[in-house]
């Protein structure tokens, strides 16, 4: 699901599931979010979001999964909190009543109660997310995608967006893409995606003591878990200091009632061989050093190549 390829083996999403997505950079994470909600077609297999195909009934699909995204500058566009977290309401054509109730219920989930009439460029990190999360959802989405969602954060806007996200869990379906580990330790289960390819569907106590799982697909320990194995102590599976505390590490201590077997409609995220070719002609560029260049057609074979440290290279696109 770079440039060119496919999403091996099946994957289904149930009611209520708190799923983590972790991988490599260029390993097709962000692809694979994209393509549940149309922003990406996929040019062979099946992706179903709620019954609907995302390609075929895009709008339909967006009233049910909602997405945050990573720099939260990209989808604040009002002048008042308020009035950017009404700003998908108004496209909808949402009552006025009707609006305002439920901006104001979105504000005070999210714990910005107080700040309706603050401009959002005066607000942290963290509290510009909380407002995009705010945003996502007033629209009252059965199914919220979280792509990196705290990645452009410092600490404190972390621990403000995760807790805001670990209080939504039961409530909606949650599939959360991350490079952070600890950011899933609570997850009803774990998926890793490499080279465009569903590698491993696991707990996450199962991925945390997989060490070749870890090494294969350059994921990082939690700093603590990293800590506990240089000091000789019990390995990452024995236990899982995260937000769920003990039961973090269960890998299904709240598991949708799909997940368990469920009934007729309890699956509502469906993929299965899924392909993706970017747009030939597409303008790739070669960046080397922070300078760019277009390769040749030759070249043009991946996304990404990985790291960001001097002198090696890696894919850009505009």
């Amino acid at each position: 699901m770079r440039a060119s390829g496919r999403l091996r083996g099946e994957l289904r999403v149930g009611r209520g599931e708190y799923v983590g997505v972790v991988g490599p950079n260029g390993g097709g994470k962000s692809t694979l979010v994209r393509l549940l909600n149309g922003l990406l077609v996929a040019d062979e297999g099946r992706v179903r979001v709620a019954g609907l195909d995302p390609a075929v009934e895009p709008f339909e699909v967006r009233k049910r999964l909602g997405m945050l995204f990573q720099n939260p500058e990209n989808g604040l566009v009002a002048p008042f909190v308020e009035d950017d977290v009404a700003f998908g309401l108004e496209n909808l054509g949402v009552a006025r009543e009707e609006m305002r109730a439920r901006v104001a219920e979105a504000i005070r989930a999210v714990g910005l109660k107080g700040y309706e009439r603050r401009e959002p460029h005066t607000l942290s990190g963290g509290e510009k997310q909380r407002v995009a999360l705010a945003g996502v959802l007033a629209g009252e989405p059965e199914i919220l995608v979280l792509d990196e969602p705290t990645s452009m954060l410092d600490g404190e806007g972390r621990r403000e967006v995760l807790e805001r996200v670990h209080a939504l869990r039961g409530t909606r379906t949650i599939l959360h893409v991350t490079h952070h580990l600890e950011e899933i330790l609570d997850a009803d289960r774990v998926l890793v995606v490499n080279a465009g390819r569903l590698v491993a569907d696991v707990s996450p106590r199962r991925l945390l003591s997989d060490a070749e799982l870890l090494r294969e697909n350059r994921l990082v320990l939690p700093t603590v878990l990293r800590l506990g194995a240089g000091l000789g102590m019990a390995g990452p599976g024995a236990s899982c200091p995260g937000p769920g505390g003990a039961r973090a590490c269960c890998g299904g201590a709240h598991r949708g009632a799909a997940a368990a077997g469920g009934g007729e409609g309890a699956v509502r995220v469906e993929l299965r061989e899924v392909g993706h070719v970017y747009a030939p002609g597409r303008p790739w560029r070669w960046w080397r050093s922070g300078a760019c260049r277009s390769p040749s057609s030759s070249e043009r074979c991946s996304r990404w190549s990985a790291g960001r440290a001097p002198g090696r290279a890696r894919w850009c696109s505009t």
